[in-house]
């Protein structure tokens, strides 16, 4: 996961339709609002998805409106766009592995990126009880998603450097986007690398 900062980027579509449907919820909603909210997400994220980091596009064919606390828990918060973050559609694992569980780590919270490790195989540790749940609800160690993990890590980082100014470098290059677009899996590559850094094997 990365890091995702909520900065009121709430689509002026969705402020207009709730000042103006106080009592409507998520559901009522037109595909044109939801549409806005799914590109909104998006844009926020980098184009990654909230939990895989795997790429999206934004719109229907691969990315979901997903609330952080579902709306079968607080139903208050079914239209607060600080409770809705993009997810991608891939079958068996975040959105669609997280059905109407709370999560005990979310993208929205700071120790995503440190509580949840990345190893060379691709594969993710939990750090603690409440992150190794939080792999498991969203089910990110299936093999699919360790592979195209283990492929990008492998992609960008050589074993045989041990350079640390220039793999701490290498992290913040990663980190930066790309007209608006963070390269797929780039957060897992630079959480790997700095704990490479941190714990050389």
């Amino acid at each position: 996961m990365k890091l995702i900062r909520k900065n009121n980027n709430e689509p002026a579509r969705l402020s207009l339709w709730k000042a103006q449907n106080p009592d409507k919820v998520y559901d009522d909603l037109d595909q044109g609002i939801k549409q806005d909210i799914r590109m909104a997400c998006a844009t926020e994220q980098g184009f990654l998805c909230a939990y895989c980091c795997k790429a999206i596009s934004g719109s229907n064919t691969d990315t979901l409106n997903e609330h952080i606390v579902p709306q079968s828990v607080d139903a208050s918060r079914t239209l607060d766009f600080t409770n809705i973050v993009a997810s991608c559609t891939t079958d068996k694992q975040c959105d669609r592995a997280k059905k109407n569980n709370v999560l005990p780590i979310t993208p929205l919270m700071p120790n995503c990126e440190t509580d949840l490790v990345f190893q060379l195989d691709g594969s993710v540790k939990g750090q603690n009880k409440v992150a190794r749940q939080t792999i498991f609800i969203l089910n990110l160690n299936n093999k699919a998603l360790q592979n195209d993990r283990k492929r990008m890590i492998v992609e960008y980082f050589d074993e045989e450097d041990d350079d640390e100014f220039f793999l701490l470098l290498l992290c913040e290059k990663i980190l930066q986007p790309e007209n608006g677009r963070l390269f797929e899996y780039a957060p897992v590559v630079a959480n790997f690398i700095r704990n490479w850094v941190a714990n050389p094997s």
